[in-house]
C-alpha cells in the first residue's frame, strides 16, 4: 500500500509541475449570435410525408431562412413505397426531386436523420411497395387517407426478405456520419412510431423486434441508430382498469370521463362493449354533454357545436353490440377489428354480467373468472391496448344502525376475488350524497411507477356529467370546495 502511495503522490507531481510550465491562460469570448449545431439535437426541419412528398424547390424557397438560420438538421420521414417505388429503384438514384431534397439540406449545413416506415395507417398510399405484396406477402388493411390500404405482416417472411435488401443498400449509401446524424432502427406499427404492430402471430413479437433491429445494426455500423419511445416497447398501456362500486353510484360515468380524457388529452380512440348504455345513440349524447361542457339539446347546443361534437365522436369513439353473441370470444374478436380498422387504445367492458360466460363442466366459478382475466391481459398485450372492465358488487349490506349502504371494495365484486387478485388497477366509485362529493377509492396499483393507492374526492356536474376535483367539506350540508389552486368548483369550457 505504500508503495501506491507513493506512487501517486509522484504521478500528481509530475501532472502539476508540467502544467505550471505548459499550461497558458486563454481566454473565452462570449458568443451569443452564432448557431451551435450539435448532434441530433436543436431544432430541425423535415418532411413528414403522409400525403405526397414535398416539392423540392417549393419546400426549400419556404424553409431557407429557418434551415439556415436556426436548424441543425433535416430529418426525412418516407414510406418505404416512395423510397424504392420498384424494386431495386432508389430514390437517391432515381428520384430528381428526392436527390434535390437532400443537397437542399445539405447546402444549408444540415445533417440528414431518416425514419423509413412501412405501415400505411392515415396515409396517402401504401407504406411498403406493391412489388412485396405482388411477391406474395402476406398483410391487412389498414385506414388511410383515401379508403383502405395494404399493409404486410412483419413477421412475413417475403416481406422481411425484401426489407433487408432494401435496408442493405440504403446503408451504402447512407452509413456516413459526415452527413447522417442518426436513423430510426426500428420503425414499424403506424407512422413508424412502434405501436399498432400487428403480426401474424403475435408471440413473435420480440422475435421480429430482435430481427428488425439487428437488421439496421448489421449494416448500419458508423451513424447513430435512435429508436422511437412506443408504448408496445416503452411505457406499457397494455394493463387491465376494474372499476366497481354500487349500482347507481357512477361507475359508468366516470369511466366515460375517463376514456374522454385519454381521447381529448392523448388523441386515443376508444371501444366500448356496453348494453346497458343503448341506445346507442343515449351514450353518444352523455358523451356530447362532458366534450361541450353543457347540456346537449337544442335550446343549449347551437348546429356548429353539434356538427363538431358528432364528427368528433365519430373518429373516436366506436360501439360493438354483435348480434346474438355476447361470448367473450366474439367480444373480443370485434374489439380486435376496431383496433385494425380504427385504432383504438383503450376498449371497455360495462358490465361484466353482459357476456355470455360458458363455463367449462368441472371448472369452478374462480377458476373461470381468473381464465376470464387472463383472456382480458392477452387481448390488452397482443392488442396495445388498455383494458376497462365494470363488475357490480354483490348485494352490499346496510352500515350497522343506520340506513347507508357499506361501501364495497374489491373484493366484494360478485363472484371471486380474483377480479381484485388478477386485475392490474382496481378502483371502487363511492357516490357521498350527503356530502355531495364521490369518493373513487384506488384500492390496487400493480406498478408502483403507473401510481399509488389512494382516495380523491370529485364533485359530480349534473348539467354535463363532468367529475371535478374538490376539497370535501370537513361535515355533511358544509358547502363543497374546489380542489387547490383552482377557480371554480365546475369548468363548463369545451374539451374540443
Amino acid at each position: 500500500m505504500k508503495h501506491i502511495h507513493l506512487y501517486l503522490f509522484a504521478l500528481i507531481s509530475v501532472i502539476l509541475t508540467s502544467c505550471s510550465h505548459a499550461c497558458q491562460k486563454v481566454e473565452l469570448q462570449e458568443d451569443t449570435v452564432s448557431l451551435l449545431r450539435n448532434p441530433c439535437m436543436g431544432w430541425g426541419v423535415y418532411d413528414d410525408a403522409n400525403d405526397e412528398v414535398q416539392n423540392a424547390n417549393i419546400y426549400w424557397a419556404a424553409q431557407d431562412e429557418a434551415a439556415r438560420q436556426y436548424a441543425s438538421f433535416f430529418y426525412v420521414r418516407w414510406r418505404w413505397s416512395d423510397m424504392e417505388p420498384e424494386e431495386g429503384k432508389y430514390a437517391w438514384l432515381y428520384d430528381e426531386n428526392y436527390k434535390k431534397l437532400i443537397q437542399g439540406a445539405l447546402d444549408r449545413g444540415l445533417k440528414l436523420c431518416f425514419r423509413i416506415y412501412n405501415n400505411g395507417q392515415d396515409n396517402l398510399r401504401t407504406g411498403t411497395p406493391d412489388y412485396v405484396r405482388r411477391a406474395g406477402a402476406k398483410g391487412y388493411t389498414v385506414k388511410g387517407l383515401k379508403g383502405d390500404l395494404w399493409t404486410p405482416y412483419p413477421d412475413d417472411p417475403i416481406f422481411q426478405e425484401k426489407l433487408e435488401k432494401f435496408v442493405e443498400a440504403f446503408a451504402k449509401e447512407y452509413d456516413n456520419p459526415d452527413i447522417v446524424d442518426f436513423v430510426d432502427g426500428y420503425s414499424l406499427g403506424w407512422w413508424g412510431e412502434c405501436h399498432h404492430v400487428i403480426l401474424q402471430d403475435q408471440n413473435k413479437f420480440e422475435q421480429v423486434f430482435d430481427w428488425f433491429t439487428t437488421l439496421y445494426s448489421t449494416h448500419f455500423k458508423n451513424v447513430l441508430l435512435t429508436l422511437p419511445f412506443g408504448s408496445q416497447i416503452g411505457f406499457d398501456t397494455e394493463k387491465r382498469i376494474t372499476v366497481t362500486g354500487i349500482p347507481g353510484h357512477g361507475k359508468s360515468d366516470f369511466v366515460d370521463e375517463i376514456v374522454l380524457r385519454l381521447c381529448t388529452r392523448q388523441d386515443w380512440r376508444a371501444g366500448y362493449f356496453s348494453p346497458e348504455n343503448t341506445p346507442i345513440e343515449y351514450h353518444h349524447a352523455k358523451l356530447a354533454e362532458k366534450l361541450l361542457g353543457h347540456r346537449f339539446r337544442k335550446d343549449f347546443s347551437t348546429e356548429e357545436e353539434f356538427a363538431r361534437v358528432v364528427d368528433y365522436l365519430s373518429q373516436r369513439v366506436w360501439h360493438i353490440l354483435p348480434d346474438g353473441d355476447f361470448t367473450l370470444g366474439n367480444v373480443l374478436s370485434k374489439a380486435r377489428e376496431l383496433v385494425h380498422r380504427h385504432g383504438i387504445r383503450v376498449f371497455v367492458i360495462d358490465p361484466y354480467n353482459y357476456i355470455n360466460h360458458q363455463i367449462p363442466a368441472g371448472m369452478t366459478e374462480t377458476g373461470y373468472i381468473g381464465s376470464f382475466m387472463n383472456s382480458l391481459a392477452r387481448f390488452a398485450r397482443l392488442n396495445s391496448c388498455l383494458v376497462i372492465l365494470v363488475a357490480h358488487p354483490r348485494k352490499m349490506n346496510k352500515q350497522y344502525g343506520t340506513q347507508k349502504t357499506e361501501v364495497p371494495t374489491m373484493y366484494d365484486i360478485n363472484g371471486s376475488a380474483n377480479f381484485f387478485n388478477m386485475t392490474d388497477y382496481g378502483i371502487v366509485v363511492d357516490r357521498q350524497d350527503e356530502m355531495g362529493i364521490v369518493y373513487i377509492h384506488v384500492e390496487k396499483t400493480r406498478f408502483r411507477n403507473f401510481g399509488t393507492k389512494g382516495n380523491a374526492a370529485f364533485c359530480y356536474d349534473v348539467t354535463n356529467g363532468r367529475y371535478s376535483p374538490c376539497t370535501p367539506p370537513p361535515e355533511p350540508g358544509m358547502q363543497v370546495q374546489p380542489w387547490k389552486g383552482a377557480k371554480d368548483l365546475f369548468s363548463s369550457e369545451g374539451w374540443i
